[in-house]
């Protein structure tokens, strides 16, 4: 048993020789010591241009195989946002072949030793929601064999000035409704601007005053156009401004119905839980224009009668219009449909189907 024992602390001794004289271990050594990729990264750091807000800057990245065998990537990226794109360029190869697609995962790219490659980096604040004036990044590279490698790079983002909302919500309107919508904007980097913006702009109407309360900030008031065609639109708008290639940007959306609009479009009946009536309310939406309801009905394949009832609830410009089963709801059927008659000649019915939902017996 002695014997063995010294066998054994013998043996520890010489294993831990053995491992002080393997490359990077050592007292000075760490444990964790990374597994580094035999690539030079030219810069280290990548400062980009200052950018304009609105703008973009390019920079690149040279990667060099500095090992004596080829190196494999696996992968590059993410790149740290939507607003950040890369492109991988290897310029030692034939016209053709120089291009290759990143990829998060799965690329297959060997570098051979001494073998370059240029990695492009693309970063645009167009699409940027909120003043950023900094952006700092990095992009991961994955190797085989070897641990990953991250490429830092940052920006100046300058930003003059700020509007908001940035995308300006007029929601649903009627086609010659012309409502009026705020856009405010104001100072950031520069203290003093100006807002060159025309009275109209395809239709627009565009009003720009500066804010009492703050010199350095306007208010933009943007009134649809006389008659927009029905359905979903969005409007971008470029002004100019007091600052050269420095416009303001936002854009305007919204849904566009009949001037006469009616909600809900399917008036639901539930009369096992006691729901008997329901009601649709008819409006029109321009202010200016009066409206007249020239009556309501509920037709049914079975011809049995519902009562329907009228009521202004704006006059002149908005009804609503109430329906209520009869003693014996199934005498309707599961579907009718309520006709609304109008004095509008742009809308003189209105079709809103009625639905009654039973409890399956059981």
């Amino acid at each position: 048993m002695q014997r063995f024992r010294r066998s054994a602390a013998g043996a520890l001794v010489l294993a831990g020789a053995a491992l002080l004289a393997l490359p990077g271990c050592g007292p000075d050594a760490s444990p964790f010591e990374a597994h580094r990729a035999p690539m030079k990264v030219e810069p280290e750091y990548l400062r980009l241009p200052r950018i304009p807000f609105g703008k973009g800057a390019a920079g690149e990245f040279r990667l060099t195989n500095e090992g004596r065998d080829p190196l494999r990537i696996t992968g590059i990226g993410p790149t740290g946002c939507d607003c950040a794109v890369a492109d991988l360029l290897l310029p030692d190869r034939p016209e053709g072949m120089q291009h290759l697609r990143v990829q998060e995962r799965g690329m297959r790219l060997e570098l051979a030793p001494g073998e370059q490659a240029v990695l492009k980096l693309t970063l645009s604040t167009l699409r940027y929601r909120e003043p950023v004036r900094f952006k700092a990044s990095s992009i991961p590279i994955q190797f085989e064999g070897y641990d990953h490698l991250a490429l830092e790079y940052s920006a100046d983002i300058w930003v003059p000035f700020w509007a908001e909302p940035w995308a300006l919500q007029l929601g649903t309107l009627g086609v010659r409704q012309r409502p009026t919508g705020r856009i405010a904007v104001r100072a950031v980097e520069e203290a003093e601007f100006q807002i060159l913006a025309p009275a109209d702009l395809d239709g627009w109407e565009l009003v720009v005053r500066q804010a009492s309360a703050d010199p350095d900030s306007y208010n933009i008031e943007v009134t649809a156009p006389p008659e927009l065609p029905v359905g979903n639109f969005m409007k971008d708008f470029e002004l100019s401004t007091s600052i050269p290639e420095m416009p303001v940007r936002f854009t305007v959306l919204g849904t566009v119905v009949p001037d006469v609009a009616h909600s809900p479009q399917v008036v639901l009946l539930r009369p096992d839980q006691g729901v008997r009536s329901g009601s649709v309310t008819v409006t029109m939406l321009p202010t200016d224009r009066p409206l007249r309801l020239l009556g309501a009905e509920v037709r049914s394949s079975t011809g049995a009668a519902c009562a329907v009832e009228i009521e202004p609830t704006i006059p002149g410009r908005s009804y609503r219009v109430s329906v209520t089963l009869p003693e014996d709801p199934a005498t309707l059927g599961q579907d009718a449909t309520l006709l609304i008659r109008t004095d509008d000649d742009e809308t003189p019915l209105i079709e809103v189907r009625v639905q009654v939902l039973r409890t399956a017996p059981r």
